[in-house]
């Protein structure tokens, strides 16, 4: 529930995108997965959030941003992903290489930042076929 008179905008912005990126997770699991643009300040809190959400299954949210001439992602990944072999650290691995960075995190949730944002496209576009070769190697 958002109360708009108790928040500063941007967190009524980010509860709104929250919602949003929830919602859309939610119908994707049937199809695959979705490529979902987060909107607002925060992608680390909202792809949290959404793994929270979504905690009791298997889930993977891959979150880009790259505004302010930098490349940034963010991993959250839930218990039951991580039984199965998913990692945040791993999913962001190779993207990672992608924007022209390094990515490091726990297991649960990872950062990876580089210099291309222009890139950021394209490190999000390789995400399913990572997942794939992580649960393929189980």
């Amino acid at each position: 529930m958002v109360r708009t008179g108790d928040a500063p905008d941007w967190h009524v912005e980010l509860a709104r995108n929250v919602a949003h990126l929830t919602e859309a997770a939610e119908e994707s699991l049937n199809n695959g997965g979705a490529e979902v643009s987060p909107r607002g300040r925060e992608p680390r809190f909202a792809a949290q959030k959404v793994r929270d959400q979504l905690s009791d299954r298997a889930a993977a949210i891959v979150v880009g941003n790259g505004e302010g001439g930098k490349a940034m992602l963010v991993a959250a990944v839930t218990g039951p992903a991580v039984e199965r072999g998913v990692t945040a650290p791993a999913i962001l691995a190779t993207a990672a290489t992608v924007i022209g960075g390094g990515a490091g995190g726990k297991d649960i949730l990872a950062n990876a930042g580089g210099k291309h944002p222009e890139r950021v496209p394209d490190a999000l576009g390789g995400i399913p076929a990572r997942l794939e070769e992580l649960l393929g190697a189980r």
